[in-house]
């Protein structure tokens, strides 16, 4: 016996976006539409807009005590700090670690932080798991997201370790927000020797200042 069933639902199902020729167009991916996809090994210049033109992604053990990229270390440590801004909101999707002569116990730390004065959002959960999300303004240089935590490198990584998510993050980043790497490595022989990069890729709505 055949069921007949009534659909005496309201709901109206979304219209499919169309081509030039008329066909559904099906997305499976994170990007945004209309956005580009970026590789990038730089920072931009905020004051000129100018993308890759700033901070590069570098680490290197061997530079001299003034260097602006040292800072302070657990005992037995030695610790280098690289901070930069996107002139565009910016989406991460994934990034590649490349390191050399690494020391064992050798580890970084990437985050995501706010200048004193300038909004950012905190998660927690309650009490049935879902996820709250709070507003708070920096009084300080604060990190509010910790996204690569303690991630062990050692020796030499030449054709880089990937981290991979095949998705991008809810909400964009904000050319106020400031990113930063932390690369940590233990005072023992040869330490002076280790040095590295990375890239990232991102989606962000274009790759050119106008």
């Amino acid at each position: 016996m055949r069921k007949i069933v009534n659909n005496t639902s309201t709901t109206q199902l979304p219209i499919p976006k169309v081509d030039s020729l008329d066909r559904w167009i099906v997305r499976s991916e994170s990007k945004r539409a209309d956005w580009d996809t970026v590789f990038q090994g730089c920072g931009d210049n905020l004051s000129t807009g100018e993308v890759g033109n700033e901070q590069c992604f570098l680490v290197d053990f061997s530079a001299p005590i003034e260097d602006i990229r040292w800072i302070e270390a657990p005992e037995g440590f030695k610790r280098q700090s690289v901070k930069w801004n996107f002139s565009t909101p910016v989406y991460i999707k994934e990034g590649t670690i490349y390191g050399f002569n690494m020391p064992k116990g050798s580890y970084v730390d990437f985050y995501i932080g706010a200048s004193a004065g300038y909004p950012y959002v905190l998660k927690s959960y309650d009490a049935n798991f879902n996820v709250v999300k709070t507003v708070h303004v920096a009084t300080d240089y604060t990190r509010f997201n910790h996204w690569v935590i303690h991630y062990h490198i050692e020796g030499s990584i030449p054709m880089g370790d990937e981290l991979n998510t095949e998705s991008a993050a809810e909400y964009p980043t904000y050319p106020f927000h400031i990113y930063e790497a932390v690369f940590t490595v233990p005072e023992i022989t040869d330490w002076e020797q280790a040095h590295g990069h990375w890239a990232l890729e991102i989606f962000r709505p274009g790759t050119v200042n106008l």
